[in-house]
């Protein structure tokens, strides 16, 4: 989330107490800055006492000119998640030793410009199903030990999908993981026109186009009748090596196009986009985010 200082007063105001006075550790920890155009940057985590883990405390960012001692802009990256409503009161109190208002500075005056929503999918593996992108999505995947344990779907530096193991990825870090098989499956947002937070429960369902198919669809019938399910199986082969998107990518135009239409025809009866997606206003509702909820 960014703003921009709204007003002279204020400017001077987050200047004096972020960069001429002395800050409280206890409250605010120096951390590496992102590098933007116009402006000095310098940048904390907020210190969150009910979580552990640093690296999840929320990155507050600002932008300033130190010649005018003006600060410029705010920038606040953190996930709602896992601070929970006690480390969203937290994240208050820290902020408003600093900012006018503190949080509900962020909240009137704020725009998101990127957003990360997750959703986990309980009882099922990476092995249960296959992703069928859009045409011309760059797709990547990483494996461990000949298993699919992660799959990217588009850029880093535009919208992405990230599909992965959740348990597996646990293991990986040595966090040990104990439940059911669950796939995690992660949508990364970058906004092109940035809205407030009261416009976030109504912010467009971002799974909608996402199709998941079964594991192993049967042979297209066109191939049974030419003798030529040899041709799928090789197919099926290639997707256990590359992926579905990779495989798909190095069929005949005329074969992929067939293809992509069988497969389409086997959607997975867990993945039902509109219908988890209306959850969505009450995840955003409890999250302590928007002005209406008490800090």
């Amino acid at each position: 989330m960014v703003l921009t200082v709204s007003t002279e007063q204020d400017a001077v105001d987050i200047y004096g107490s972020l960069i001429a006075s002395p800050l409280d550790p206890q409250v605010l920890k120096p951390a590496p800055s992102s590098s933007v155009a116009g402006y000095k940057q310098k940048a904390w985590r907020l210190v969150i006492p009910n979580l552990p883990s640093h690296r999840k405390w929320p990155h507050l960012q600002l932008g300033y000119d130190p010649a005018s001692k003006l600060a410029q802009t705010l920038r606040i990256e953190f996930s709602p998640v896992d601070l929970g409503p006690q480390g969203m009161k937290s994240l208050h109190v820290n902020l408003i030793s600093h900012i006018p208002d503190g949080w509900a500075y962020f909240q009137e005056q704020g725009r998101i410009t990127m957003i990360e929503v997750t959703l986990d999918i309980e009882g099922i593996g990476m092995e249960d199903f296959h992703i069928l992108p859009a045409q011309a999505t760059a797709s990547a995947t990483y494996k461990r030990n000949g298993k699919l344990e992660t799959l990217y779907l588009g850029k880093s530096k535009s919208n992405q999908t990230k599909i992965y193991d959740r348990g597996q990825k646990r293991i990986s870090k040595g966090q040990g993981w104990s439940g059911p098989p669950t796939t995690r499956i992660e949508r990364r947002l970058k906004l092109a026109k940035p809205i407030q937070l009261a416009a976030l429960a109504g912010l467009p369902n971002p799974f909608a186009d996402l199709k998941i198919i079964t594991s192993a669809p049967g042979c297209p019938p066109e191939e049974e009748i030419s003798n030529k399910a040899y041709l799928w199986s090789l197919f099926r082969d290639s997707v256990r090596v590359r992926n579905l998107n990779a495989s798909l990518a190095l069929l005949p135009t005329k074969k992929r196009a067939a293809y992509r239409k069988w497969l389409a025809k086997h959607s997975t009866s867990w993945w039902q986009p509109v219908d988890i997606w209306t959850h969505w206003p009450n995840v955003v509702a409890k999250s302590a985010l928007l002005p209406n909820e008490p800090i």
